[in-house]
């Protein structure tokens, strides 16, 4: 593999050249931050709408797809 081939895949997954201590660390912030999301979100008639909104600012769908994406990492690795 040439550098420019291993610069470019160490660019597309940094995470898999990460420590899994290091992912842990990240995967259990991200999971407090989503915690701390849901618990905030309103469940009744037309308010919830404002989940909506809410879930766009905040970044929660992509906050979901990362901690899929360290969970995969982790389980893969066999410390999850």
């Amino acid at each position: 593999m040439s550098a420019w081939e291993l610069a470019r895949a160490f660019a597309s997954d940094a995470d898999a050249y990460r420590p899994s201590k290091t992912l842990l660390a990240e995967l259990d912030s991200r999971k407090q931050a989503l915690q701390t999301f849901r618990r905030e979100m309103i469940y009744l008639g037309e308010r919830a709408k404002m989940n909506i909104e809410m879930r766009a600012a905040r970044g929660t769908d992509q906050l979901v797809q990362r901690i899929a994406h360290l969970e995969t990492i982790l389980e893969e690795r066999g410390d999850l």
